[in-house]
């Protein structure tokens, strides 16, 4: 059934404001800057929070944001207001304007996070029934269990995503954190014997050793995009990224300029950064990461908006 116009503009609205303006706000260089004095910029978006929060009070009084306590219509009027003072804005705020309605609307974010996870596992699970050569009923069953994971991981987001306090960081790390097959292995220990199941092992470690070198080898990069390294330190840094995957097992072995690659034991970026650099070349990091925030606080000051506190301008 499509959607009738009213949702349609609910949904584009909390969207648009809510998570997608914020999410290309943060996206350094993707968009030019705004044109005119910064006063200008900070009335432009203070007239857009007020056409925001009228657009809200209607649907609000329509029968949306029927919920105990603070109303959008509220938070959009209180971060005008704070403009207006020119009180610091953070995104994080604006996304906290939105939930309100988010909560009240989470029923149906569900469904569209778990039609995309599900979309997901459709495929998955045919890959995997022609792969491993499933019998129908061990097809549907597979089919049955993306499902409810699909489910399970959609009710979390949204979860996320309307709860008191959540920040624009902690979306960022729970979309990198995902993952459709998220216990997959020891569902597929029930349902294949033998060599089918010896093969499925070496294939999900394959698999996953590939996620792992992909995520160590780009938060490398990134690294090496502010600092020089040279061979033995770039195998290390190598070593602690993909030491903190999330799909990391101590079975995966990888190669380095020096022949095997010493993972070591898991720790933080940062700290597994600062064992790995010397003091000259952590200090330029550091520069680095202040002009890069330096530079994102000026472009959002054009718009009126600050950034928030834990903002890591390093997208690993």
């Amino acid at each position: 059934m499509p959607m009738n116009h009213g949702l349609q503009s609910t949904l584009m609205l909390i969207v648009g404001l809510g998570v997608g303006a914020m999410g290309a706000v943060m996206m350094r260089g993707s968009l030019a800057g705004p044109e005119g004095s910064a006063e200008e910029r900070v009335l432009v978006l203070e007239s857009e929070l007020k056409k925001a929060g009228n657009r809200i009070a209607a649907l609000e009084a329509g029968g949306g944001g029927a919920h105990g306590g603070r109303t959008a219509r509220e938070g959009f009027s209180d971060l005008a207001k704070r403009l207006q003072a020119g009180e610091k804005v953070t995104t994080d705020d604006v996304l906290a304007a939105t939930q309100p309605l988010i909560r009240d609307l989470s029923p149906i974010f569900e469904r569209m996070h778990a039609k995309q996870i599900r979309d997901q596992a459709d495929a998955m699970s045919g890959e995997f029934a022609r792969r491993y050569d499933l019998t129908d009923e061990q097809r549907e069953g597979l089919k049955k269990w993306f499902s409810q994971q699909a489910e399970g991981q959609a009710r979390e987001w949204a979860n996320l995503v309307s709860r008191e306090g959540t920040t624009m960081q902690d979306l960022a790390e729970a979309a990198r954190a995902a993952r459709v097959d998220e216990g997959l292995d020891g569902y597929m220990e029930g349902v294949l014997a033998g060599e089918k199941l010896e093969t499925f092992r070496a294939e999900r470690l394959a698999e996953k050793a590939g996620r792992v070198q992909q995520e160590a080898d780009r938060a490398v990069s990134r690294v090496e995009d502010l600092v020089a390294l040279d061979d033995a330190q770039r195998d290390q840094l190598f070593g602690a990224m993909a030491r903190a995957s999330q799909d990391y097992d101590p079975r995966m072995n990888f190669e380095g300029s020096a022949g095997v690659i010493e993972v070591g034991e898991p720790m933080a970026r940062d700290a597994a950064l600062r064992e790995v650099l010397r003091d000259d070349q952590w200090q330029a990091l550091e520069d680095h990461r202040a002009a890069m925030r330096e530079q994102e606080a000026a472009r959002l000051g054009e718009m009126g908006l600050s950034l928030p506190d834990n903002w890591d301008p390093i997208e690993w």
